[in-house]
C-alpha cells in the first residue's frame, strides 16, 4: 500500500539541517521522502511518500488555493525562530482567520516547528514539535490503511472545503470587507479540548444509536480494521466512529478494553423507529441523507423526527429523563440546519435535544469534541442537582469540579454530603432545594431502568444512580420529611425524625449496597443515626 503526504512549507523552504531532521523523523516512522520528485530511499518500507513543495505566500488566499493539491493529504509547517520573529501563530490567525483551514480535517495537518538554539549555538526543531509531526504522519498513515482517503465522502468534503475557502471573502468597499463568511475549525484545538471530558467516561456507561444506510457491523462480510497492512473491502460507518472513539480512549487515557460506549446501528427510519420503542439510548446519531424508502425515494435522518413529533407513542418513550439526544454526523451541517429550519424542527424541543454535530470520517476530532460537548449536556442535566448542593456548600466556586460532582450524584452518595458530621443542620437548610431536585431526577429516571430487562434500559442512568431501583414513593416521602426537620425542625421534633429514619432505614441501607464502591467513609444510614441519636441525648 502507498500514501502520498504533500509537506508545505511557510514562506521559506527550510535549511538544509531543518531537512535532514524532518527526514529522520519520517524514517522513524517508516516514510520514504520525495524532493523534486527525486526519491530518496530512507527505509525499506515503501508505505508514504512525502513531497515537499515549497509555498511562497502562506497569507494570501489566491495563492494558497492556486498551490494546494487535493490529491493528497497535506501537512502544513510553519517554521517559527523566536530570536528572529515576532508573529505566533496565535497572531497570525488573527488577521488570516482563514488559515484554520489548514488544519480543519483528516486532509491537512499543521505543525509549527519552533527552532531552538542547542549548546553549540546550532539551531534545531523542538521535541516537542517534532512529535506533533510524527503523530500528524501517524495519523495520516492510519487513514490510509483503513481506506479512508479511499471513500467518495471523504473527496467530495475536501472538494467543497477547497471550494469554499476559494469564496472565503466578501467583495466590498466597507467595513464587511472584514468578514470571513466561511469559518474553519483546528483539529488540533479540538483535540486538546478533549482532554478535559474524562469524567464523562470514568465509571460510566454508554448507549448510542447509529441511523445510517452505510452501517452493517451485523451484517455478513463486514471485515475488521485492525490490520495496518490491508485495505477493507467494505468501510462501515460504525466502524469508523469506533475508530474514533478508540482513539479518544487513548488521548484520555481510556483502556480499549473498557469500553465506556456501546454503539448499535440500524440502517431505516422505520427500523429506528422499533428501536427507540425497545431500548433507551443515551445519545442517537444521525446521517443525514440515508437509502431508499420502501417507495424508492430517498429518505433523510431528519425525519425520525417529524416521526417523534407526530407519534404519542414515540413521545412517551422519550428518555432518558424525558428527552431525546439526537447528534447528525452528516460531512455538510449546513444542509442539515437549513433542513431543519425549513421543516420547523427546533434544536430543543420538549421531546429533544439536537447538537450540532459534525463528521467522523473527515472531522474526527470534531466529532469527538461535538460528541462529548453533547454527552456533557446529559450528564449536567442528570447531576445538577449534586452541582446546586456543592456550589452552596464550597466557598471557593473552582472547588465544584466534574470529578467532585461523582462523588454525590446518586442518592446513597448525595445524603453523606447532606449529613456531613457537626455540619448537619446548616447542609440541609441550605441544601434543602438541591434535595427536591434529587427527587424530581429519580422520579423520572425510575422509568428508565428496566429490571426485568435491564439490557433495555439506560447504561447511563443505571451507571450514574444505581439505587434508583430501591427509591419508591413512600420512601421519598418520610426521607423527605426527615430531611425538612433535620433542617427547620426543633430539637423536640427528635422521635418524628427517628420515626422517618426508621422507615426509610431498610431501604436505604439497600441502596448503599449498590453504591458501596463510591460511598467514601460512613454510609448515610449510620451517619443520620448518629444525628438523631445527639438530638436524643441533648434532650437528656
Amino acid at each position: 500500500m502507498e500514501c502520498v503526504v504533500n509537506l508545505m512549507f511557510d514562506d521559506d523552504i527550510p535549511s538544509a539541517d531543518q531537512i535532514f531532521r524532518i527526514k529522520q523523523i519520517a524514517e522513524e516512522c517508516h516514510f520514504v521522502v520525495e524532493i523534486n520528485n527525486e526519491s530518496k530511499n530512507l527505509c525499506d518500507s515503501n508505505i508514504c511518500h512525502i513531497h515537499i513543495v515549497p509555498l511562497k505566500e502562506f497569507s494570501d488566499i489566491e495563492t494558497f488555493v492556486k498551490n494546494e493539491n487535493l490529491d493528497y493529504p497535506t501537512i502544513y509547517i510553519r517554521l517559527y525562530d523566536y530570536l528572529s520573529k515576532a508573529d505566533p501563530m496565535d497572531e497570525v490567525l488573527s488577521y488570516a482567520r482563514w488559515l484554520r483551514y489548514v488544519d480543519s480535517s483528516i486532509w491537512r495537518y499543521f505543525c509549527e516547528m519552533n527552532i531552538e538554539i542547542d549548546g553549540q549555538g546550532n539551531k534545531q526543531l523542538s521535541r516537542e514539535d517534532e512529535n506533533k509531526f510524527k503523530k500528524a504522519l501517524m495519523s495520516i498513515r492510519d487513514n490510509y490503511s483503513k481506506g479512508i482517503y479511499n471513500l467518495a465522502i471523504a473527496h467530495e468534503y475536501n472538494d467543497l472545503q477547497h471550494r469554499l475557502l476559494e469564496q472565503d471573502y466578501i467583495k466590498s468597499k466597507g467595513d464587511h470587507a472584514n468578514i470571513s463568511p466561511f469559518l474553519f475549525h483546528m483539529e488540533s484545538k479540538m483535540m486538546e479540548r478533549l482532554l478535559n471530558y474524562e469524567f464523562l467516561f470514568i465509571g460510566k456507561q454508554w448507549r448510542i444509536l447509529l441511523l445510517d444506510d452505510r452501517s452493517g457491523k451485523f451484517q455478513k462480510g463486514c471485515q475488521s480494521l485492525t490490520n495496518y497492512d490491508e485495505t477493507p473491502s467494505k468501510l462501515y460507518q460504525e466502524d469508523i466512529i469506533e475508530c474514533r472513539l478508540n482513539n479518544l480512549y487513548e488521548k484520555i487515557k481510556i483502556a480499549n478494553d473498557i469500553s465506556p460506549i456501546t454503539t448499535e446501528c440500524v440502517q431505516s427510519i422505520e427500523q429506528a423507529k422499533k428501536r427507540l420503542q425497545e431500548y433507551c439510548y443515551d445519545i442517537i446519531l444521525l446521517d443525514y441523507k440515508l437509502g431508499e424508502n420502501e417507495k424508492g425515494a430517498y429518505s433523510y435522518g431528519y425525519e425520525i423526527l417529524t416521526a417523534i413529533r407526530d407519534n404519542k407513542a414515540l413521545q412517551e418513550k422519550a428518555r432518558p429523563n424525558g428527552k431525546y439526544f439526537f447528534m447528525f454526523t452528516s460531512a455538510y451541517p449546513t444542509a442539515v440546519q437549513e433542513r431543519l429550519r425549513c421543516e420547523d424542527l427546533s434544536t430543543s424541543e420538549k421531546y429533544w435535544f439536537i447538537g450540532r454535530g459534525a463528521n467522523p470520517t473527515n472531522t474526527p476530532y470534531l466529532f469527538l469534541y461535538s460528541l462529548c460537548r453533547l454527552m456533557r449536556v446529559r450528564y449536567e442535566t442528570l447531576t445538577e442537582h449534586a452541582e446546586q448542593l456543592l456550589r452552596k456548600l464550597k466557598e471557593n466556586e473552582a472547588d465544584v469540579k466534574n470529578a467532585e460532582i461523582d462523588n454525590y450524584t446518586s442518592m446513597s452518595q448525595f445524603l453523606t454530603l447532606l449529613y456531613q458530621d457537626g455540619n448537619e443542620r446548616n447542609n440541609c437548610v441550605v441544601g434543602f432545594n438541591a434535595f427536591l431536585n434529587l427527587r424530581r431526577v429519580y422520579n423520572t429516571v425510575k422509568y428508565d431502568i428496566d429490571e426485568k430487562e435491564p439490557d433495555k434500559g439506560s447504561p447511563l442512568i443505571n451507571s450514574l444512580f444505581p439505587d434508583v431501583v430501591v427509591c419508591t414513593n413512600s420512601f421519598w416521602e418520610h426521607l423527605q420529611n426527615l430531611v425538612y426537620l433535620t433542617a427547620y425542625g426543633t430539637i423536640r421534633q427528635w422521635p418524628e425524625m427517628w420515626e422517618d429514619y426508621t422507615f426509610v432505614k431498610q431501604k436505604l441501607e439497600a441502596a448503599e449496597k449498590l453504591c458501596k464502591d463510591r460511598i467514601n467513609g460512613e454510609p448515610a444510614s449510620v451517619l443520620i443515626r448518629n444525628y438523631i441519636l445527639k438530638l436524643k441525648e441533648s434532650m437528656s
